[in-house]
């Protein structure tokens, strides 16, 4: 796809052809996994999907909680830090807690509340 010619057009008009561009081959790829899963085209299926995966990109979407107050954690309510395997949160409500991120979803591994 060519450059678009900027001189003369304002930043909006700019700003909206560029979401345009980048939203139309995600489109025309959902269209085209809807067409061979009516025809049950499953090979072809899998290898849209993923090539709408690598379009879309992946982003971290989990939301971890505090066991004992349900604050979320990876909001800015609790330290954090971790190590070779583990991640851990301390709560504002003084709930520690470790977490493994190694599976295709946070796993909490151990809650222990802090020593007073």
């Amino acid at each position: 796809m060519g450059r678009l010619p900027t001189s003369g057009v304002d930043q909006e008009a700019m700003s909206i052809l560029n979401e345009i561009t980048n939203w139309w081959p995600i489109r025309k790829l959902e269209r085209k996994i809807l067409t061979a899963s009516a025809e049950q085209d499953w090979d072809t299926v899998n290898h849209l999907n993923a090539e709408l995966q690598r379009l879309r990109g992946t982003t971290q979407s989990s939301w971890l909680w505090c066991p004992t107050c349900c604050r979320y954690l990876n909001t800015g309510n609790a330290k954090c830090w971790e190590d070779n395997y583990y991640v851990y949160y301390d709560c504002k409500c003084g709930q520690h807690s470790k977490w493994d991120f190694g599976p295709p979803c946070p796993i909490l591994i151990e809650p222990k509340k802090a020593a007073a």
